[in-house]
């Protein structure tokens, strides 16, 4: 119960990866969480007792799902009911609906410590990455109505992966360049993933020519950002470019998940061609991803605007 969790970025993929496409995560130090209980000695603090209340419906879903789960995952909800009746409770620093993997640290830390025969961490076996993939998202859709398991599976982890349907590889990702610079953005609006995603499914299903766009068009986009992320240094020749199309294809086609407080900066960033904005999740708020080639201009350019930016260790 002493592990620690980290948050979670999606590079690359958020959405496309529903439709098929490859899809990039990786682990976010910056923000992490561990479940806890709460000193006898001491007066349970408003932060923890919101947190156990919070845990307690996931307590009940996960209850409710062990019989049709039986195949797969088998987690000790006795232990657990217990535990949550002595006021187990999540410390995190994740934000809650910013894109960073809230969820995805609990649902990694519920299984690091209620699953029997869990599935080790360091494991690099294919087919346990698979299985572990399949078990933290049928968890996870508790808080998204539907879920990849690709965000948990980055916090059980802690490896930047790349994930295409039953393929998972692990990936490095190189230094960017002397002043290059990814780094979030922060909307100061909580997201609604479970709305966005339902939405986006149903524009899959209804709009046909939307649903090609994200097969066809977004899906090489994002296996082209992959490619050039992770690849040579004249691969990365690209990445400016790529970041470009990408944001102007999300601003053009996910319009409705780019709040007002971010779309003018988000065209601005264009218009300059000094830095480049993407959705790192669901949209509607939370964080934006970005990239920059001039992380000094861009960083003034983003303060003076009243932006919190926060870069990106890799």
């Amino acid at each position: 119960m002493d592990q620690t969790f980290p948050g979670k970025i999606i590079l690359f993929g958020e959405y496309s990866v529903i439709a098929g496409s490859k899809a990039m995560i990786m682990p976010l130090p910056q923000f992490s969480g561990k479940l806890k209980m709460p000193d006898r000695n001491l007066p349970a603090e408003h932060e923890a007792e919101q947190s156990n209340f919070e845990l307690r419906d996931f307590f009940l879903y996960l209850s409710s799902q062990q019989e049709k789960w039986k195949d797969f995952l088998d987690l000790d909800t006795c232990r657990m009911g217990g535990d949550m009746d002595k006021g187990l409770y999540f410390l995190s620093s994740i934000p809650v609906q910013f894109g960073t993997g809230s969820s995805a640290a609990i649902v990694a830390a519920i299984y690091g410590a209620y699953s029997y025969n869990k599935i080790d961490r360091k494991t690099v076996n294919t087919g346990e990455l698979m299985e572990l993939r399949h078990s933290l998202g049928e968890m996870e859709s508790f808080f998204h109505g539907i879920s990849s398991g690709i965000d948990p599976l980055c916090s059980y982890t802690a490896r930047t992966i790349i994930i295409q349907n039953d393929n998972i590889l692990q990936a490095e990702i190189p230094v960017l360049g002397e002043n290059a610079k990814l780094f979030l953005l922060n909307s100061g609006l909580k997201g609604k993933t479970a709305s966005l995603v339902s939405d986006f499914q149903s524009r899959l299903v209804a709009e046909k020519e939307f649903g090609r766009a994200v097969r066809e068009d977004l899906s090489g986009l994002v296996e082209h950002g992959i490619k050039s992320l992770i690849g040579t240094a004249n691969e990365r020749e690209g990445l400016n470019e790529l970041f470009r199309t990408l944001s102007e294809w999300q601003l053009e086609n996910f319009s409705s998940m780019i709040p007002d407080s971010i779309r003018q900066v988000w065209v601005d960033g264009l218009k300059s061609a000094a830095y480049s904005l993407k959705l790192c999740g669901s949209g509607g708020g939370g964080f934006f991803l970005g990239y920059t080639r001039d992380w000094n201009k861009t960083e003034s350019l983003l303060k003076s605007s009243g932006m919190n930016v926060l870069p990106l260790e890799l």
